[in-house]
């Protein structure tokens, strides 16, 4: 039995705002069903959909037809105000969840808007979590890349959303900063029940997410675990994805999936003390 369903997708049709009275459709009829506790990516080319669907969910987009419901609640005609209280999206640009004068204050910010009580000693907890400590009374615009980043999900958090959605948080990292943020995904478990992740990054799909859909010309062109995906070679071709190259290696060396460090370096280890005990 599946748990509840998070998000629900019922014949859902959307379509952008364009010029000369032509807007194209970007849903037509879409279907989908995410459950609560699933951590899952988004992934396809540009165009595709992915940072669409995400706004669709929050309600800064309406669709044209059909029905979007999240925790069992229909927000298809709601204003992303009402969807805030369980619903908080992450920008794919850091700086624009930047509007207090502190990285403290924007944290605070929601918390002290919607009255939640002590909240000044939850943005301290946020402010440990997310590793930002002696930060707390900069400007949040002045940071690093990865601080900036560790910020944005503090801000994204700070309400305890039911459903949080992140545009390509890991997008212009470097690979340690990326680290760090992966580590923060992670940790995010602990503070909210479904997170949907719209990217690029495969390495960040391959260590961090339970589920991929696969959006293509606006529809699922596949649903399924890492592996299933990645192992897809109809899917890859279609989308155009490249798996992470620590799982192409992996296979190339081993005949074995690894979808993170730890598992390539178990995995060469263990050859490797195969080949001295002969």
């Amino acid at each position: 039995m599946n748990p509840p369903k998070a998000v629900c997708f019922e014949n859902v049709s959307a379509e952008y705002r364009g010029i000369k009275d032509k807007n194209p459709k970007i849903f037509d009829g879409l279907d989908l069903n995410i459950h609560k506790g699933e951590k899952v990516a988004l992934i396809g080319s540009n165009g595709a959909g992915k940072s669409t669907l995400l706004k669709l969910i929050c309600g800064f987009i309406k669709p044209y037809g059909g029905r979007i419901y999240v925790c069992g609640e229909e927000i298809t005609s709601k204003k992303p105000e009402e969807t805030a209280k369980y619903v908080s999206l992450v920008y794919q640009n850091p700086e624009e969840m930047f509007i207090g004068e502190s990285v403290g204050d924007d944290i605070e910010y929601a918390m002290r808007e919607r009255k939640i009580p002590d909240y000044k000693s939850k943005a301290l907890e946020l402010i440990e979590m997310f590793s930002l400590k002696g930060l707390e009374n900069k400007d949040a615009r002045l940071l690093s890349g990865g601080q900036m980043r560790r910020a944005s999900l503090a801000i994204g958090i700070a309400l305890n959303p039911s459903v949080l959605l992140l545009d390509e948080p890991t997008a212009n990292l470097d690979i340690a900063t990326r680290t760090e943020v992966i580590e923060a995904l992670n940790s995010i478990c602990s503070k909210t029940e479904t997170a949907i992740v719209a990217t690029h990054d495969m390495q960040l799909v391959a260590e961090w997410a339970d589920r991929v859909i696969v959006l293509h010309e606006g529809r699922i062109a596949a649903d399924g675990t890492c592996t299933e995906i990645f192992e897809d070679e109809f899917v890859l071709e279609k989308v155009g994805i490249m798996p992470p190259e620590i799982y192409t290696l992996g296979k190339r060396l081993f005949g074995a999936q690894t979808l993170n460090p730890k598992e390539f370096a178990d995995l060469f280890l263990r050859e490797r003390e195969e080949v001295l005990a002969i």
